[in-house]
């Protein structure tokens, strides 16, 4: 049980939920960040002169590797930003659920009974999340809950001080 009395989300809801919550997002993603990166590379990269397959000229060569580079960069910095609306703004505005936490009827609450639920607790949630972007530190964050007591949480959520429940009937 929760601090507040409501009962935890089970694993499997939470795993479950987390992958409805990646196939949205990366649907969302894929819908924005591909269409520009095609009309990036198509207009933005240099044209190659070449003789003999070699480069002539050596510095379109880098600059061809520095558009490159700032477009990876660029198509990051938007997924990042999609994410942060998904999960920060969007969990906020629907009291603490995402698409996939709705489906699966749990939500997120402050571990504190007493606090509501804040861009705070959900940007620390997402920071942490996203810094432990390799997938050994996500798979380890997402494990935590199977052994951590009493409160079951990931590390994202010890974190941001929160707890994730089932909505009951």
């Amino acid at each position: 049980m929760s601090p507040g009395g409501q009962p935890l989300a089970e694993f499997d809801k939470r795993l479950v939920a987390y992958l409805l919550d990646g196939l949205i997002l990366g649907g969302v993603s894929l819908l924005i960040v591909v269409p520009l990166a095609i009309c990036g590379f198509l207009f933005l990269l240099p044209p190659i002169t070449t003789v003999n397959g070699e480069v002539v000229d050596g510095a379109v060569g880098f600059r061809v590797v520095a558009t490159t580079l700032g477009l990876w960069a660029g198509m990051l910095v938007l997924s990042l930003a999609i994410s942060y609306a998904y999960y920060v703004e969007l969990v906020l505005r629907t009291g603490g659920q995402t698409v996939g936490k709705r489906i699966m009827k749990i939500r997120i609450v402050p571990l504190d009974p007493a606090e509501t639920l804040t861009r705070r607790h959900l940007g620390l949630r997402f920071l942490v999340q996203a810094a432990m972007g390799s997938v050994a530190l996500t798979l380890l964050d997402g494990l935590w809950q199977l052994w951590d007591k009493p409160y079951q949480q990931c590390l994202h959520d010890k974190a941001a001080r929160t707890v994730v429940v089932r909505l009951t009937p």
